[in-house]
This record gives C-alpha cells, structure tokens and sequence, in this order.
C-alpha cells in the first residue's frame, strides 16, 4: 500500500476533535509516527517491531494502546481509520480491475 499510496488521508477536523488530542503532546508526537510507520508497514506491523522502532518511547506507546489510540491483537498493532483506508483503497482497485478487464475485452470483441 504504501508502495502504491505513499499518503494516508489525514482531516485536520477528525484530528482536532478526536480523543488524542487530549493525550500530552508528546504522545500526540508518537502517534502520528506510529501511523506514519504503520502506513509504510502497510498496516501489517508486530507490536515487537513497533516497540523496538520506539524503543525510547514505550511509555507513550503504552498509553497510546491503554487508552484506546491504537490496538494490540494477538502481537501486531491495529489502527482503525488507517485500515479502513486499506480496505477502501483495496476495493477501489478491484472495481477498478473489473472495468478494465471488461474494457479489454470488449476492445478484443
């Protein structure tokens, strides 16, 4: 994804009036790394190598996954609105896909 998107969505509004904006700055910091690492992962990221990237900021790390920010499941890390981007982005490239082997073939017809 992040071969082929090097950009994730980012609102400013969706920002400023979300829960991590009440976390100190410094945790603010982190996160927005930690998505931007995880974007380049292409959302596929073990929480052992996220923790070792930010080896000087497990504590922040830690309250990023406390307080909801990002998740632990099974030793890789979720974040939500950067995995819809995937899945939206996978299902527009196979609509895209289907037109243009419909295309195809009917130029081949």
């Amino acid at each position: 994804m992040a071969k082929e998107l090097p950009y994730f969505k980012f609102f400013c509004s969706e920002w400023n009036d979300g829960d991590i904006t009440l976390e100190e700055m410094k945790v603010q910091g982190v996160f927005i790394n930690v998505c931007s690492y995880y974007w380049s992962k292409e959302c596929n990221l073990e929480s052992k190598m996220l923790l070792k990237r930010f080896k000087n900021n497990k504590e922040q790390i830690n309250t990023l996954i406390t307080e909801g920010h990002i998740k632990d499941i099974d030793g890789f890390i979720e974040i939500n609105f950067l995995d819809e981007q995937v899945s939206e982005r996978i299902n527009q490239s196979k609509i895209k896909r289907k037109g243009g082997l419909a295309s195809a073939e009917a130029r081949r017809l």
